[in-house]
């Protein structure tokens, strides 16, 4: 059976400004493993005055901003549990512009067929190297395979994509 859906791409807690939405006890994974993910929402990894991120914006002076990964925890999990999605991107402060805003798509597909999509027109980056992470329940009934959850940012003609794997068993 093709998965129906996976519940919850929880991308609304990861915008500024947003609240994650309140968890039943229905809402909440199985494994105990859930209390170590990482809480919903966007980090700050390095600031536009760290000389580690000028250092690296220095090097790409044809690009101001690039997806640096896109990572799936834990990466084999059982149905009916929960796994983060995290998304990491670069937007350099030597740029022109102060925020970049345009569309966050998340899609997860199994064997090349979208199970699921999450799409917000209204993404906004801004400079600094950032982590948004997303915590994703997967439902009891979820198919058994190797998933895979591709993060695409567009804006202004230009995209960037990145995705990861992930087995639920």
């Amino acid at each position: 059976m093709l998965l129906v859906a996976i519940v919850a791409l929880d991308l609304a807690g990861c915008r500024r400004g947003g609240q994650p939405p309140a968890q039943s006890p229905s809402d909440t994974a199985s494994l105990a493993t859930t209390a170590e993910l990482p809480a919903p929402g966007e980090k700050l990894l390095r600031g536009t005055d760290d000389p580690a991120l000028l250092k690296s914006c220095v090097n790409y002076t044809r690009r101001f901003l690039w997806i640096d990964a896109v990572e799936v925890t834990p990466n084999r999990v059982p149905a009916d549990s929960t796994i983060n999605h995290r998304f990491t991107y670069t937007f350099c402060p030597q740029a022109t512009v102060k925020s970049l805003r345009g569309t966050l798509l998340t899609r997860i597909s199994l064997q090349g067929t979208q199970v699921v999509a999450n799409v917000d027109k209204n993404y906004v980056l801004i400079p600094g190297q950032w982590a948004v992470d997303a915590n994703i329940l997967i439902p009891a009934q979820a198919s058994p395979g190797t998933y895979t959850l591709e993060t695409t940012f567009t804006s202004g003609g230009a995209e960037f994509r990145r995705s990861a794997a992930f087995t639920v068993y």
